[in-house]
């Protein structure tokens, strides 16, 4: 059978250690081989270099600290109020998980259990911003007059502009006006751009 698993935890406030202490040897599952004020300490420490699992609070209190959270797997538990865009600086720091520190003990002994199996756990804010910094701010979507949502739907059957003020009753001269509108507003450069919008919206091209 396989021993407890090591964790060490890394925080200035003393208060911070001593809960998370508690919380994990409540399971004998767990022994915390030490802890430290700040990263600096903890790589001095020969306990540091012995355990499994790093348990630290984010971002680090101490100005000047520099953290290496890709030593050992590394669980970053942000403290209430800290920005998500935090938590990526974590994750690109090395750290296995990153989540907000208003864990029950249970859930805490669970995510190190999860990060020891070599797991990756990332608070849902937190992936937000992970994904809004790759893709960008997600784009509202765009809202259609009655008029455009018909040539929209007209331009996925693939009908021509003379076909689309015949069904709609519009101007062609129109017609044409309604699609430079329809271009602007959806931000895509062409008709085929247009239809594939419309059918992605759920609309089919019948509608």
């Amino acid at each position: 059978m396989s021993g407890p698993i090591r964790v060490y935890l890394v925080d200035a406030r003393s208060i911070w250690r001593f809960g998370l202490r508690e919380a994990l040897e409540a399971d004998q599952a767990f022994l915390v081989m030490g802890e430290a004020v700040d990263h600096t300490a903890a790589r001095q420490d020969t306990d540091f270099a012995r355990s499994d699992v790093l348990v630290t609070s984010w971002p680090p209190l101490r100005s000047g600290d520099l953290p290496d959270l890709g030593r050992i797997p590394t669980l970053a538990l942000m403290r209430e109020g800290a920005e998500p865009s935090a938590g990526i600086r974590a994750l690109q720091s090395g750290a296995a998980a990153c989540l907000y520190d208003d864990l029950g003990a249970g859930d805490v002994r669970s995510a190190v259990r999860f990060v020891h199996e070599g797991g990756c756990l990332v608070d849902p804010l937190v992936a937000a911003a992970v994904t809004q910094r790759i893709h960008g701010p997600q784009r509202a979507v765009p809202q259609l007059s009655e008029v455009e949502a018909k040539v929209a739907a007209c331009i996925a059957r693939g009908s021509t502009n003379r076909e689309i003020a015949s069904e709609t009753g519009l101007a062609e001269r129109t017609v044409v006006t309604v699609i430079s509108t329809l271009l602007q507003k959806l931000g895509v450069p062409t008709r085929s751009a247009v239809a594939a919008w419309w059918i992605r919206q759920g609309s089919p091209p019948g509608t």
